[in-house]
Protein backbone atom coordinates (compact mmCIF):
# COMPACT_ATOMS: atom_id res chain seq x y z
CA UNK A 1 0.00 0.00 0.00
CA UNK A 2 2.86 2.40 0.87
CA UNK A 3 4.43 1.84 -2.55
CA UNK A 4 1.14 2.71 -4.26
CA UNK A 5 0.84 5.97 -2.28
CA UNK A 6 4.43 6.92 -3.15
CA UNK A 7 3.84 6.34 -6.86
CA UNK A 8 0.62 8.35 -6.72
CA UNK A 9 2.38 11.27 -5.05
CA UNK A 10 5.09 11.23 -7.70
CA UNK A 11 2.49 11.29 -10.47
CA UNK A 12 0.73 14.27 -8.87
CA UNK A 13 4.00 16.23 -8.53
CA UNK A 14 4.90 15.47 -12.15
CA UNK A 15 1.47 16.61 -13.33
CA UNK A 16 1.75 19.88 -11.40
CA UNK A 17 5.21 20.58 -12.83
CA UNK A 18 3.98 19.92 -16.37
CA UNK A 19 0.97 22.17 -15.81
CA UNK A 20 3.17 25.05 -14.61
CA UNK A 21 5.44 24.73 -17.65
CA UNK A 22 2.50 24.72 -20.07
CA UNK A 23 1.08 27.87 -18.47
CA UNK A 24 4.29 29.88 -18.94
CA UNK A 25 4.12 32.52 -21.69
CA UNK A 26 6.40 32.06 -24.71
CA UNK A 27 9.97 32.98 -23.86
CA UNK A 28 9.41 33.04 -20.11
CA UNK A 29 11.53 29.95 -19.57
CA UNK A 30 14.50 31.65 -21.21
CA UNK A 31 15.02 34.29 -18.55
CA UNK A 32 15.04 34.65 -14.79
CA UNK A 33 15.53 37.70 -12.55
CA UNK A 34 18.86 36.28 -11.38
CA UNK A 35 20.86 33.25 -12.38
CA UNK A 36 21.12 30.86 -9.42
CA UNK A 37 24.65 29.72 -10.27
CA UNK A 38 25.92 33.07 -11.55
CA UNK A 39 25.63 32.09 -15.21
CA UNK A 40 22.88 33.86 -17.14
CA UNK A 41 20.36 31.71 -19.06
CA UNK A 42 21.42 30.94 -22.62
CA UNK A 43 18.22 30.39 -24.61
CA UNK A 44 17.15 34.01 -25.23
CA UNK A 45 18.92 36.10 -27.89
CA UNK A 46 21.77 38.16 -26.44
CA UNK A 47 21.51 41.94 -26.84
CA UNK A 48 25.23 42.58 -27.41
CA UNK A 49 26.42 45.82 -25.84
CA UNK A 50 30.15 45.30 -26.31
CA UNK A 51 32.66 42.99 -27.98
CA UNK A 52 36.39 42.52 -27.49
CA UNK A 53 38.97 40.29 -29.20
CA UNK A 54 42.69 39.91 -28.50
CA UNK A 55 43.50 37.84 -31.59
CA UNK A 56 41.77 35.98 -34.39
CA UNK A 57 40.44 33.28 -32.02
CA UNK A 58 39.83 34.66 -28.52
CA UNK A 59 36.97 37.05 -27.84
CA UNK A 60 34.30 38.04 -25.30
CA UNK A 61 30.85 39.61 -25.50
CA UNK A 62 28.74 41.27 -22.81
CA UNK A 63 25.06 42.09 -23.04
CA UNK A 64 21.58 41.29 -21.75
CA UNK A 65 19.16 38.41 -22.12
CA UNK A 66 15.55 39.61 -22.18
CA UNK A 67 12.35 37.57 -22.19
CA UNK A 68 8.83 38.25 -23.38
CA UNK A 69 7.92 39.83 -20.03
CA UNK A 70 10.70 42.41 -20.32
CA UNK A 71 12.80 40.91 -17.54
CA UNK A 72 16.49 41.07 -18.43
CA UNK A 73 19.64 39.62 -16.92
CA UNK A 74 23.26 40.43 -17.75
CA UNK A 75 25.25 37.83 -19.65
CA UNK A 76 28.86 37.22 -20.57
CA UNK A 77 30.06 35.00 -23.41
CA UNK A 78 33.48 33.83 -24.63
CA UNK A 79 34.77 32.25 -27.83
CA UNK A 80 38.01 30.39 -28.48
CA UNK A 81 37.45 29.67 -32.18
CA UNK A 82 37.05 33.12 -33.66
CA UNK A 83 33.33 33.43 -32.92
CA UNK A 84 32.06 30.21 -34.47
CA UNK A 85 30.88 29.00 -31.04
CA UNK A 86 30.31 30.86 -27.77
CA UNK A 87 30.28 29.65 -24.17
CA UNK A 88 28.55 31.19 -21.15
CA UNK A 89 30.84 32.58 -18.45
CA UNK A 90 29.99 33.39 -14.82
CA UNK A 91 28.65 36.90 -14.44
CA UNK A 92 30.27 39.04 -11.72
CA UNK A 93 28.12 39.23 -8.57
CA UNK A 94 27.96 43.03 -8.90
CA UNK A 95 25.98 42.72 -12.14
CA UNK A 96 23.65 40.05 -10.77
CA UNK A 97 22.79 41.76 -7.49
CA UNK A 98 22.58 45.40 -8.61
CA UNK A 99 19.33 46.67 -10.10
CA UNK A 100 20.99 49.88 -11.32
CA UNK A 101 24.24 48.51 -12.77
CA UNK A 102 25.26 50.14 -16.05
CA UNK A 103 28.26 47.88 -16.65
CA UNK A 104 27.89 47.21 -20.35
CA UNK A 105 31.45 47.36 -21.65
CA UNK A 106 34.14 44.71 -21.79
CA UNK A 107 37.77 44.80 -22.87
CA UNK A 108 40.57 42.22 -22.74
CA UNK A 109 44.29 42.90 -23.09
CA UNK A 110 45.38 39.24 -23.18
CA UNK A 111 43.62 35.88 -23.16
CA UNK A 112 43.66 36.07 -19.35
CA UNK A 113 43.44 39.78 -18.40
CA UNK A 114 40.17 41.63 -18.94
CA UNK A 115 37.78 44.21 -17.47
CA UNK A 116 34.08 44.97 -17.23
CA UNK A 117 33.51 48.67 -16.70
CA UNK A 118 31.18 51.65 -16.60
CA UNK A 119 31.23 53.29 -14.04
CA UNK A 120 32.63 50.55 -11.78
CA UNK A 121 35.62 48.41 -12.74
CA UNK A 122 35.81 44.63 -12.37
CA UNK A 123 38.90 42.66 -13.38
CA UNK A 124 39.65 39.07 -14.31
CA UNK A 125 43.04 37.43 -14.69
CA UNK A 126 41.83 33.95 -15.64
CA UNK A 127 40.02 34.59 -18.89
CA UNK A 128 36.70 35.55 -17.31
CA UNK A 129 36.15 32.61 -15.00
CA UNK A 130 36.31 34.81 -11.89
CA UNK A 131 35.93 38.57 -11.41
CA UNK A 132 36.94 41.01 -8.67
CA UNK A 133 35.77 44.58 -8.33
CA UNK A 134 38.72 46.98 -8.44
CA UNK A 135 37.81 49.77 -6.02
CA UNK A 136 41.00 51.71 -6.74
CA UNK A 137 39.47 53.14 -9.92
CA UNK A 138 35.96 54.64 -10.02
CA UNK A 139 33.82 56.67 -12.39
CA UNK A 140 35.19 54.82 -15.41
CA UNK A 141 34.01 56.18 -18.78
CA UNK A 142 36.55 54.55 -21.11
CA UNK A 143 39.26 51.89 -21.11
CA UNK A 144 41.81 50.96 -23.76
CA UNK A 145 44.84 48.69 -23.96
CA UNK A 146 48.02 48.25 -25.97
CA UNK A 147 49.51 44.93 -25.00
CA UNK A 148 49.80 44.92 -21.20
CA UNK A 149 49.55 48.72 -21.08
CA UNK A 150 46.10 49.71 -19.80
CA UNK A 151 44.64 53.22 -19.76
CA UNK A 152 41.47 54.05 -17.85
CA UNK A 153 39.72 57.40 -18.13
CA UNK A 154 37.59 58.36 -15.14
CA UNK A 155 35.28 61.33 -14.73
CA UNK A 156 33.46 62.95 -11.82
CA UNK A 157 30.82 65.62 -12.31
CA UNK A 158 29.27 68.06 -9.85
CA UNK A 159 26.37 70.49 -10.45
CA UNK A 160 27.36 73.82 -12.02
CA UNK A 161 31.02 72.81 -12.21
CA UNK A 162 33.15 71.37 -15.04
CA UNK A 163 33.57 67.63 -14.90
CA UNK A 164 36.95 66.53 -13.57
CA UNK A 165 38.71 63.83 -15.56
CA UNK A 166 41.68 61.65 -14.62
CA UNK A 167 43.77 59.18 -16.57
CA UNK A 168 44.93 56.07 -14.70
CA UNK A 169 47.57 53.88 -16.32
CA UNK A 170 48.97 50.41 -15.71
CA UNK A 171 52.00 48.73 -17.23
CA UNK A 172 51.21 45.26 -15.88
CA UNK A 173 47.66 44.55 -17.09
CA UNK A 174 45.99 46.18 -14.12
CA UNK A 175 47.94 44.69 -11.23
CA UNK A 176 49.17 48.15 -10.27
CA UNK A 177 47.95 51.63 -11.22
CA UNK A 178 49.34 55.15 -11.23
CA UNK A 179 47.82 58.54 -11.99
CA UNK A 180 48.94 60.21 -15.21
CA UNK A 181 48.76 63.92 -15.94
CA UNK A 182 45.23 65.31 -15.80
CA UNK A 183 43.75 65.73 -19.30
CA UNK A 184 41.42 68.66 -20.13
CA UNK A 185 37.97 68.70 -18.43
CA UNK A 186 35.38 66.49 -20.10
CA UNK A 187 31.71 67.41 -20.26
CA UNK A 188 28.96 64.77 -19.87
CA UNK A 189 28.51 62.70 -22.99
CA UNK A 190 30.22 60.03 -25.03
CA UNK A 191 33.99 59.82 -24.60
CA UNK A 192 36.42 57.74 -26.65
CA UNK A 193 39.88 56.68 -25.54
CA UNK A 194 42.22 55.46 -28.30
CA UNK A 195 45.47 53.75 -27.25
CA UNK A 196 47.34 52.15 -30.17
CA UNK A 197 50.71 51.83 -28.41
CA UNK A 198 52.23 52.18 -24.95
CA UNK A 199 53.05 55.90 -25.26
CA UNK A 200 50.49 57.15 -27.81
CA UNK A 201 46.82 57.90 -27.30
CA UNK A 202 43.91 60.24 -27.98
CA UNK A 203 40.83 61.34 -26.06
CA UNK A 204 37.82 62.38 -28.13
CA UNK A 205 34.72 64.00 -26.64
CA UNK A 206 32.18 66.62 -27.68
CA UNK A 207 34.12 69.47 -29.36
CA UNK A 208 37.38 68.14 -27.89
CA UNK A 209 40.28 66.13 -29.28
CA UNK A 210 43.58 65.81 -27.41
CA UNK A 211 46.59 63.59 -27.97
CA UNK A 212 49.67 62.38 -26.14
CA UNK A 213 52.94 60.83 -27.29
CA UNK A 214 54.60 60.42 -23.89
CA UNK A 215 52.35 57.95 -22.12
CA UNK A 216 49.81 60.52 -20.92
CA UNK A 217 52.24 62.86 -19.13
CA UNK A 218 51.38 65.78 -21.42
CA UNK A 219 48.44 66.42 -23.72
CA UNK A 220 48.15 68.51 -26.88
CA UNK A 221 44.84 69.96 -27.99
CA UNK A 222 44.12 69.08 -31.61
CA UNK A 223 41.52 70.27 -34.10
CA UNK A 224 38.29 68.34 -33.79
CA UNK A 225 37.12 68.07 -37.42
CA UNK A 226 33.55 67.38 -36.40
CA UNK A 227 33.32 70.56 -34.30
CA UNK A 228 35.01 72.56 -37.06
CA UNK A 229 32.50 71.43 -39.72
CA UNK A 230 29.83 74.14 -39.88
CA UNK A 231 27.43 71.85 -41.77
CA UNK A 232 27.21 69.49 -38.80
CA UNK A 233 26.71 69.85 -35.06
CA UNK A 234 27.24 68.00 -31.78
CA UNK A 235 24.99 65.11 -32.82
CA UNK A 236 27.38 62.20 -32.99
CA UNK A 237 31.01 61.56 -33.76
CA UNK A 238 33.26 58.51 -33.83
CA UNK A 239 37.04 58.27 -34.09
CA UNK A 240 39.24 55.31 -35.01
CA UNK A 241 43.02 54.87 -35.05
CA UNK A 242 45.41 52.57 -36.87
CA UNK A 243 48.95 52.78 -35.57
CA UNK A 244 50.41 55.96 -34.12
CA UNK A 245 49.59 58.36 -36.97
CA UNK A 246 46.41 57.36 -38.82
CA UNK A 247 43.12 58.76 -37.49
CA UNK A 248 39.68 58.73 -39.06
CA UNK A 249 36.66 60.72 -37.88
CA UNK A 250 33.00 60.06 -38.69
CA UNK A 251 30.89 63.13 -37.95
CA UNK A 252 27.10 63.31 -37.83
CA UNK A 253 24.63 66.16 -38.17
CA UNK A 254 21.19 66.41 -36.58
CA UNK A 255 19.31 63.13 -37.11
CA UNK A 256 15.73 63.12 -38.34
CA UNK A 257 13.38 60.41 -39.61
CA UNK A 258 16.18 57.92 -40.09
CA UNK A 259 18.35 60.38 -42.04
CA UNK A 260 21.55 62.12 -40.95
CA UNK A 261 24.12 64.26 -42.71
CA UNK A 262 27.58 62.69 -42.35
CA UNK A 263 31.18 63.57 -43.16
CA UNK A 264 34.37 61.51 -43.06
CA UNK A 265 37.76 63.07 -42.25
CA UNK A 266 41.19 61.41 -42.38
CA UNK A 267 44.46 62.43 -40.74
CA UNK A 268 47.88 60.94 -41.46
CA UNK A 269 49.80 62.88 -38.81
CA UNK A 270 48.05 61.97 -35.58
CA UNK A 271 45.25 64.54 -35.80
CA UNK A 272 47.26 67.69 -36.51
CA UNK A 273 45.80 68.07 -39.99
CA UNK A 274 42.59 66.68 -41.45
CA UNK A 275 41.26 66.08 -44.97
CA UNK A 276 37.56 65.81 -45.80
CA UNK A 277 37.25 62.64 -47.88
CA UNK A 278 33.50 62.11 -48.17
CA UNK A 279 30.20 63.66 -47.22
CA UNK A 280 26.50 62.98 -47.64
CA UNK A 281 25.06 64.60 -50.74
CA UNK A 282 22.39 66.66 -49.01
CA UNK A 283 21.65 70.04 -50.65
CA UNK A 284 23.11 72.03 -47.75
CA UNK A 285 26.41 70.13 -47.46
CA UNK A 286 29.70 71.52 -48.66
CA UNK A 287 30.49 69.89 -52.04
CA UNK A 288 33.79 68.12 -52.51
CA UNK A 289 36.07 68.79 -55.43
CA UNK A 290 34.89 66.35 -58.08
CA UNK A 291 31.56 65.75 -56.35
CA UNK A 292 30.24 64.24 -53.16
CA UNK A 293 31.51 60.97 -51.77
CA UNK A 294 29.25 57.97 -51.34
CA UNK A 295 28.32 58.39 -47.71
CA UNK A 296 24.75 57.19 -47.03
CA UNK A 297 22.18 59.65 -45.76
CA UNK A 298 20.18 56.92 -44.03
CA UNK A 299 21.19 55.73 -40.56
CA UNK A 300 22.71 57.39 -37.51
CA UNK A 301 26.41 57.53 -36.60
CA UNK A 302 27.19 54.75 -34.12
CA UNK A 303 30.65 53.26 -34.68
CA UNK A 304 33.85 53.43 -36.69
CA UNK A 305 36.69 50.90 -37.07
CA UNK A 306 39.82 50.54 -39.18
CA UNK A 307 41.24 47.25 -40.44
CA UNK A 308 44.14 48.94 -42.28
CA UNK A 309 45.14 52.61 -42.70
CA UNK A 310 43.01 52.75 -45.88
CA UNK A 311 40.18 50.34 -45.00
CA UNK A 312 37.40 51.72 -42.80
CA UNK A 313 34.04 50.53 -41.50
CA UNK A 314 31.11 52.66 -40.27
CA UNK A 315 28.30 51.26 -38.13
CA UNK A 316 24.96 53.02 -38.50
CA UNK A 317 21.94 52.64 -36.24
CA UNK A 318 18.71 52.45 -38.25
CA UNK A 319 21.11 51.44 -41.00
CA UNK A 320 23.76 48.80 -41.57
CA UNK A 321 27.52 48.31 -41.88
CA UNK A 322 29.33 50.26 -44.60
CA UNK A 323 32.89 49.74 -45.77
CA UNK A 324 35.51 51.79 -47.60
CA UNK A 325 38.62 50.43 -49.31
CA UNK A 326 39.97 53.67 -50.76
CA UNK A 327 40.87 55.76 -47.75
CA UNK A 328 37.31 56.84 -46.92
CA UNK A 329 36.40 58.40 -50.28
CA UNK A 330 33.65 55.96 -51.28
CA UNK A 331 31.45 53.71 -49.15
CA UNK A 332 29.37 50.62 -49.89
CA UNK A 333 26.96 48.48 -47.82
CA UNK A 334 29.03 45.55 -46.52
CA UNK A 335 26.01 43.65 -45.15
CA UNK A 336 22.47 44.04 -46.54
CA UNK A 337 20.25 46.03 -44.20
CA UNK A 338 17.59 43.30 -44.03
CA UNK A 339 20.22 40.80 -42.91
CA UNK A 340 22.08 42.98 -40.40
CA UNK A 341 19.35 45.15 -38.89
CA UNK A 342 16.03 44.44 -40.55
CA UNK A 343 14.02 44.95 -37.35
CA UNK A 344 15.92 48.13 -36.37
CA UNK A 345 16.98 46.35 -33.19
CA UNK A 346 20.42 47.92 -33.51
CA UNK A 347 23.87 46.79 -34.59
CA UNK A 348 27.32 47.25 -33.14
CA UNK A 349 29.80 47.34 -31.57
CA UNK A 350 32.57 46.38 -33.99
CA UNK A 351 36.20 45.30 -33.69
CA UNK A 352 39.04 44.31 -36.04
CA UNK A 353 42.21 42.65 -34.73
CA UNK A 354 44.08 42.67 -38.05
CA UNK A 355 43.47 43.31 -41.74
CA UNK A 356 41.44 40.11 -42.18
CA UNK A 357 39.53 39.32 -38.96
CA UNK A 358 36.62 41.43 -37.74
CA UNK A 359 33.36 41.08 -35.81
CA UNK A 360 30.10 43.03 -35.62
CA UNK A 361 27.55 42.57 -32.84
CA UNK A 362 23.79 42.49 -33.43
CA UNK A 363 20.65 41.24 -31.70
CA UNK A 364 21.28 37.58 -30.98
CA UNK A 365 24.04 37.36 -33.58
CA UNK A 366 27.66 38.17 -34.25
CA UNK A 367 28.83 38.76 -37.81
CA UNK A 368 32.36 37.55 -38.54
CA UNK A 369 34.73 38.09 -41.47
CA UNK A 370 38.01 36.28 -42.13
CA UNK A 371 38.80 37.88 -45.49
CA UNK A 372 38.97 41.57 -44.73
CA UNK A 373 35.23 42.18 -45.06
CA UNK A 374 34.66 40.61 -48.48
CA UNK A 375 32.18 38.23 -46.85
CA UNK A 376 30.41 38.23 -43.50
CA UNK A 377 28.96 35.19 -41.73
CA UNK A 378 26.35 35.41 -38.96
CA UNK A 379 26.59 33.20 -35.86
CA UNK A 380 23.72 32.93 -33.37
CA UNK A 381 24.56 34.23 -29.91
CA UNK A 382 22.32 33.21 -27.03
Amino acid sequence: MGAVVTVARRLIVAALLLHSVLLQPPGAASVSPRARDGVAPVTAPLHVSDLTFVDARHGWAVGSLCGATGTCVPALRATHDGGQTWQALPVPPLLLTSTTSTVRQVHFATTQDGWLFGPTLSATHDGGQTWTQDRRVRGVVALATAGRSVWVLSRSCAPFRPCQSRLVVSRDAGRTWRWAATPPPLQPGVVQLLHPSARVGWIAATALLVGTHDGGRTWTRLTDPCAADSTLGPFGQQFAAHGNRTLWALCGGEPSAGQQNKSVYVSGDGGRHWALTATTCFPWTRPLRGGCGRVPGSGYVSGLALSTPTHGWMVLQRGTLYGSHDGGHTWYPAIPYAQANGSDAGIGPMVFVDAQHGWLGALGRVFHTTDGGAAWRAVLLR
